[in-house]
């Protein structure tokens, strides 16, 4: 997992919306793939493509205004991970994180829902 390729779709994602482009560009890699896919099945990305070796996402404005969500935040870092086990997940249900496991990428009402735990990658605000 390269948390330098995390914190570039991030601070893209959040660069954006704040001045309300339609899109995003972010690098290319399975894992960033995965965190898009889950993006896109929270409705929070409309849609992606490959372009030229780069990931083209497309966010769903509408969608995010609605939900009441101000940005995405990188939890685990190179130095600090956070790791959450399935009894402490309860404590964030009212949250959105992502976190990845060893099922794959999965949010916080899916990692109850299978009964285990992960390291904490995003935070949906």
């Amino acid at each position: 997992m390269s948390y330098k390729k995390i914190s570039y779709l991030v601070s893209n994602f959040n660069n954006s919306i704040s001045i309300n482009k339609k899109y995003f560009l972010s690098p290319l890699s399975n894992f960033l793939i995965s965190i898009v896919l889950k993006l896109k099945n929270l409705d929070i990305i409309k849609s992606f493509k490959i372009k030229n070796n780069k990931l083209l996402c497309y966010y769903n404005y509408k969608n995010w205004i609605l939900k009441g969500y101000e940005k995405i935040k990188i939890i685990s870092k190179v130095g600090k991970k956070l790791y959450l086990k399935n009894k402490n997940i309860i404590f964030y249900k009212k949250k959105l994180l992502i976190l990845t496991t060893n099922l794959g990428i999965l949010t916080t009402k899916e990692c109850l829902e299978k009964k285990i735990g992960g390291e904490v990658i995003l935070n949906i605000e």
